[in-house]
């Protein structure tokens, strides 16, 4: 599934990836949470099947029940991303993600710790998520972290720690990073 919905090391075709992941996630006696993830991508993007984003979301929300970092990650964003949003269900999503690795998801997390939206405000987690995900090379952890530390956010103010964290973001072309540097 993975080699045809990338197109490598066969031609991309993405109704041969779907084909694939359906029958891995319906095969098995036990359910593979990346197959799951996948089909809800496809359903998410309309790639190989018709859009649908409820079936989407059906199948991120298996994938999350069985620990997919990325799934959780997806059921954060829907959540965080619905008017109104819902904090508190976004915020326990990115940071069930986060803990195991998930750099998109520490970000965020660190994002809303900083904000205060669905959590109490926190700075000093926010900064541990938010470096755990610049660690990772989370372009945008590195670009925050950089004004964190360049301004003095919340922080005691380090304009080289902050110099170091620009510049890696914009070495990760992050363009506003490198406009600050200039």
């Amino acid at each position: 599934g993975q080699a045809y919905r990338q197109g490598m090391p066969v031609l991309q075709d993405n109704e041969a990836a779907f084909s694939w992941f359906k029958k891995v996630w319906e095969g098995g006696e036990e359910p593979i949470a990346q197959a799951a993830y996948e089909l809800g991508e496809q359903y998410l993007k309309g790639e190989g099947v018709e859009k649908d984003e409820d079936k989407a979301l059906d199948f991120f929300s298996r994938a999350a029940e069985l620990k997919n970092p990325a799934a959780q990650y997806q059921l954060g964003a829907f959540a965080y991303g619905e008017n109104p949003p819902r904090y508190e269900d976004a915020f326990a999503w990115f940071s069930n993600a986060a803990t195991q690795g998930y750099a998109p998801a520490q970000y965020m997390t660190g994002f809303m710790l900083l904000q205060g939206q669905g959590t109490a405000k926190s700075m000093p987690l926010a900064l541990r998520f938010f470096e755990q995900a610049a660690e990772q090379n989370d372009v945008s952890a590195q670009y925050v972290l950089g004004q964190i530390y360049t301004k003095g956010l919340g922080v005691k103010k380090n304009l080289q720690k902050g110099r170091q964290w620009l510049e890696r973001a914009a070495e990760n072309g992050s363009e506003a990073a490198q406009l600050l540097l200039n």
